[in-house]
């Protein structure tokens, strides 16, 4: 070692020349991969040099030390450039020379990153705290930049511990930091962060101050040139505009709208026109809300437009779902204004969105068989009857159930009793098609406990009750106890108490049902029928099968109004509780949809046979075409 201190002794401008040639070599064995050669040739400049004091050379030499980890770490020598590292941090950590400490600054992130990639979660955590507090106060813009970057890598390992809070507290500090402009990607983190901050307030209710949270995201990226920050000022200012609606300040939302769509139209990348299509939905559902359906209606078509020229600008289909949203939504304004007839037009629409409808695959039609037999059937009712889990999860108002699981179930139990319903009435015994419909009874609240709901939304939810007399009645109507023993599994069902107070039958039952809520009826079965033709479109489509996904939540509500419905239709007319199932079938259809790939040929899916006879046999079609209800062509037409 002494041999590089004595050379160096008597080195001329020369000789540290060719010392800096030595590592632009380094620099370039590197960059071609050629890792083994690298760590040799930093090895040759350590040991020569290491011991020189000259503040040039120790800089060299700390760069060297740099690549050496660099390249044992792409040799998966790991352990090895750790120690490389801290060799590096050990010789070089009290320097004062800005450069040098740039490369000590490095060697703290690449180990705290190494041992993170080993699995040393704690040990990376601590190796990035100790970074941020050496070089917290650094004004040089790259140290500035590694302890930013430490900063989120430190929250990022924090939520992998399951200390959101404190990686919440972390996100803080790197966003008063405000090193936006150091790095792109970095300002993309800080972005998401702010975003981040946003949405935690807003979810803990404090409206005010994810505003302010949404607007500082505004004015700290609102004049970036990257596409992608644009978008998330966009969002922001679409988010921040959902709450205002939510606070009733509608012109003030409707200017953040207009705002954010200013933003997106300064550049033609085809990620800004696709985040347009989000902000054109939020603002023509902000539009119905304000009175204005016409506008709304036109906005609506505007985003499906958008949607169409992103594709062909090249963007991917992240956005499919809004655009396919816009035109679900369009059909509902129009039953809603009486101009269902309008809604023809909405499937060439969608199936220009889509662009990949295919032909429904080539499995048989509904066969009206039941695939499973009566005595499966008996062993699922049985087990749901005779302290089935559900009974917990609908009776509970506190506690919020898995969703997941609840998703799961309600699919469980819908494809399980999907040929049953789709069966000829007398095809098979009425107590098995009977046990069919109250399996699907249990389907429906589980589907509707996907949502997050508060205490108060959930105690309005029209859930099945475990000791409800009409079940009661019907189930010894229809002879299910003696058929359910029959197949061995007797069934142990509660019996409902004299003084049970069924405050929800009975304030059905009482309800008036005026000529207003007829139409609102209507309306709804409307937008069911119309809309069921869209969603069984977007089954053929692998575009629409993917952005289904995203309506679970809103599908689970409309099996909520459907049920309401059912509760009320006999109130308006015996015809009009065919109109009421149907609704609910396709709600359920549309639940099923949400949450797996399947094609409208599918048992799980209802199809156009299937609901045009349930409204024969009700002799609903009738009913209908007295209310002069403008009905979709194929629930008219014969055939598919």
């Amino acid at each position: 070692m002494r041999e590089g201190a004595d050379l160096v002794a008597g080195m001329d401008e020369s000789w540290i020349a060719g010392a800096v040639a030595a590592l632009e070599e380094i620099q370039a064995l590197f960059d071609n991969a050629r890792n083994a050669e690298s760590v040799a040739r930093c090895e040759e400049v350590v040991q020569r040099l290491a011991d020189v004091s000259d503040p040039l050379v120790r800089e060299r030499v700390a760069y060297a030390l740099l690549f050496e980890g660099l390249s044992l770490a792409n040799l998966g020598r790991s352990d090895e450039a750790i120690r490389v590292y801290e060799e590096l941090i050990g010789r070089y950590g009290s320097s004062a020379d800005q450069k040098t400490r740039r490369h000590v600054a490095w060697a703290f992130n690449n180990r705290a990153f190494t041992l993170k990639e080993l699995g040393r979660r704690e040990e990376s955590l601590a190796g990035y705290r100790e970074l941020i507090e050496r070089f917290r106060d650094d004004r040089e813009p790259e140290v500035r930049e590694r302890v930013s970057w430490a900063l989120w890598h430190q929250a990022g390992l924090l939520e992998d511990l399951s200390r959101s809070r404190e990686a919440d507290i972390v996100r803080d500090e790197l966003i008063e930091r405000r090193d936006e402009g150091l790095n792109l990607e970095l300002d993309r983190n800080i972005a998401w962060c702010l975003q981040r901050r946003a949405w935690n307030l807003r979810r803990a209710g404090a409206s005010e101050q994810a505003l302010e949270a949404y607007q500082e995201l505004a004015a700290r990226f609102r004049d970036a040139n990257d596409a992608w920050l644009r978008c998330r000022v966009a969002g922001s200012m679409a988010d921040q505009a959902a709450i205002l609606r939510e606070l009733g300040r509608i012109d003030d939302a409707m200017s953040i709208y207009d705002e954010s769509l200013g933003v997106l139209a300064a550049g033609t990348e085809a990620q800004l026109r696709e985040t347009a299509v989000i902000v054109l939905l939020g603002k023509g559902d902000l539009l119905w809300r304000a009175n204005r359906p016409e506008e709304a209606i036109v906005v609506y078509d505007g985003a499906a437009a958008a949607y169409c020229e992103a594709r062909a600008a090249g963007a991917g289909t992240e956005a499919a779902w809004a655009a396919i949203a816009a035109v679900f939504n369009k059909v509902s304004r129009l039953c809603a204004l009486d101009r269902s007839a309008e809604a023809e037009q909405a499937r060439d629409q969608l199936s220009a969105i889509l662009g990949d409808v295919r032909e429904p695959g080539s499995g048989a039609p509904h066969s009206g068989a039941p695939a499973i037999s009566e005595r499966e059937l008996a062993a699922t009712l049985a087990q749901v009857m005779n302290g089935g889990e559900c009974w917990r999860w609908f009776e509970t108002i506190d506690e919020e159930p898995p969703t997941d699981t609840m998703a799961q179930r309600a699919t469980e139990l819908y494809r399980l009793t999907q040929p049953w319903a789709l069966a000829d009435v007398g095809a098979e015994g009425d107590a098995a098609q009977f046990v069919a419909s109250m399996l699907r009874d249990i389907a429906d609240g589980y589907a509707m406990l996907t949502r997050p709901l508060t205490s108060e939304q959930r105690r309005a939810l029209p859930l099945p009750q475990r000791a409800e007399s009409k079940r009661t009645q019907l189930i010894r109507m229809f002879g299910v106890d003696d058929w359910a023993a029959e197949h061995g599994y007797p069934l142990l069902h509660a019996e409902p108490a004299a003084d049970v107070d069924d405050t929800r039958s009975r304030d059905e039952q009482s309800h008036d049902v005026d000529g207003t809520t007829q139409d609102a009826f209507l309306r709804f079965f409307l937008t069911s029928a119309y809309r069921h033709e869209l969603v069984a479109l977007a089954c053929d489509s692998p575009t629409g099968r993917q952005a289904l996904s995203a309506f679970g939540q809103h599908a689970a509500q409309q099996i909520g109004e459907a049920r309401r419905w059912v509760a009320q239709a006999l109130h308006m007319a015996p015809e009009a509780a065919g109109a009421a199932v149907t609704a609910l079938l396709v709600a359920q259809g549309f639940f099923a949809a949400s949450r797996g790939a399947i094609s409208s040929r599918a048992e799980l899916f209802p199809d156009r046979a299937l609901l045009r006879d349930a409204l024969h046999e009700a002799h609903t079609y009738d009913w209908l075409l007295n209310q002069n209800a403008e009905l979709p062509h194929w629930l008219v037409a014969e055939g598919d």
